[in-house]
């Protein structure tokens, strides 16, 4: 399995995306988050323009299984289309759409504003992250099983190129103390991994944050996707896996 995650933020420092950086980064590297690699993140730090590029011109041509990306920082929208800002330090912007066809599985998770090419609002967010940490009296799946289920999953899934928004077009991304959307999605995954279900898809963990983001934004934020839904949860795009041994007690 050939599979890439670009952890990308802005680190514009009115904003708390490095937060999220080292909280998506712990996720993907715990058992609930499918127990990735070191070797198969990357962390890309407001960097230049030239230097994403050729980033991802680097990933389109290692024919990868599965691609995730994550950005944080300022975006806003043209004609429906959303573009982000990388970087605090060099002035460009890149759409969504030049990040499209890196892999034939792929999610991509836009925690930035969609407003219409408007300047940002000040954040109101704070929210306080969640530990992954595990009960030293529960017995787990190892790292290999875990992985093993997890490109399982990937294999399984439809071919897509599924994009989770923070919020609707024409609304703010609030940030503060790291991103409301992303804090959200990955505790609300921490959470979802301890059911019954061995494995949660990313599309549910959304379903199942937008309306908390909604109530937390006070309706001033509506988190918005683009791609399959009516598909079956299995051959959906995996997001977190339940790494407990015996699912029927936790």
């Amino acid at each position: 399995m050939k599979k890439k995650a670009l952890i990308l933020g802005n680190l514009d420092p009115n904003l708390g995306v490095e937060k999220d950086i080292n909280y998506f980064n712990s996720f993907l590297k715990s058992l609930n988050g499918g127990a990735w690699n070191d070797s198969e993140i990357d962390i890309l730090k407001s960097p230049s323009k030239l230097d994403l590029q050729t980033r991802i011109n680097f990933y389109k041509l290692l024919n990868l299984d599965y691609f995730v990306l994550l950005f944080g920082g300022h975006g806003d929208t043209s004609q429906g289309i959303t573009h982000i800002y990388p970087s605090h330090k060099e002035k460009y912007d890149l759409s969504e759409e030049y990040f499209k066809g890196i892999a034939k599985k792929q999610l991509s998770i836009f925690d930035c504003c969609r407003d219409v090419r408007k300047t940002i609002s000040e954040s109101i967010a704070k929210l306080s992250t969640e530990s992954v940490a595990m009960d030293s009296m529960v017995s787990y799946l190892t790292q290999d099983e875990v992985r093993t289920i997890y490109h399982n999953c990937i294999n399984s899934a439809v071919e897509q190129d599924l994009r989770l928004y923070a919020c609707s077009i024409g609304e703010f991304a609030q940030d503060d103390d790291g991103g409301l959307y992303t804090q959200n999605l990955i505790s609300n995954a921490i959470q979802l991994s301890k059911g019954n279900e061995r494995t949660v898809s990313a599309i549910t963990v959304h379903q199942t944050t937008s309306p908390v983001v909604y109530r937390k934004s006070n309706g001033k934020q509506t988190p918005t996707y683009k791609g399959l839904i009516r598909v079956q949860e299995d051959r959906q795009l995996v997001f977190c896996v339940n790494p407990k041994r015996n699912l029927n007690s936790w």
